[in-house]
């Protein structure tokens, strides 16, 4: 080296220079190859994303489906409730046909009763006083006529005649 300080300056300058060269070729590079990470990263993210994109398309064509099927499922429930509210309607018309037959069952039931306790109780009046088992008699012939009136209406309805 020579002794002039000023080439000694520039040969420290250039020594620093290339080291800062050196430097700035290293960050470089490592700025590169971070880069190349990021664009991997974006890539990937890209490709997640068009993952996610396939994956809502997905969900919509599955919600369309389940809306369908909703609408099929109510069409089915207000059908059902339908047959169900009529079954109901035509069970409740048996059984008030069923209590009526049986209330009139009862009545005439309650009417062989009368005509039954009728009779003994006339059998014992009958030692006792004449004229009371005329009326007791009387008594008999009006539930019976009850009933044979009852029956007349039941065969005019079985036969139709008014």
């Amino acid at each position: 080296m020579s002794d002039d300080p000023v080439l000694a300056a520039i040969a420290r300058l250039e020594i620093a220079f290339n080291a800062s060269l050196g430097d700035v070729r290293g960050d470089l590079t490592g700025i590169r190859a971070d880069q190349t990470s990021m664009r991997a990263d974006l890539a990937d993210f890209r490709t997640g994303l068009t993952d996610f994109r396939a994956d809502l398309t997905d969900f919509r064509a599955d919600m369309t489906g389940m809306r369908v099927d909703m609408g099929r499922l109510e069409v089915a429930v207000e059908t059902s409730l339908r047959d169900v509210r009529a079954d109901m309607t035509q069970m409740r018309a048996a059984i008030m046909d069923r209590i009526d037959r049986l209330q009139n069952r009862m009545t005439e039931i309650r009417d062989d009763l009368g005509v039954a306790m009728g009779s003994a109780e006339a059998m014992h009046r009958a030692n006792d006083n004449t004229r009371e088992l005329v009326r007791l008699q009387g008594e008999q012939l009006s539930i019976m006529f009850r009933q044979i009136k009852r029956l007349e209406e039941k065969v005019r309805t079985i036969t139709g005649d008014p």
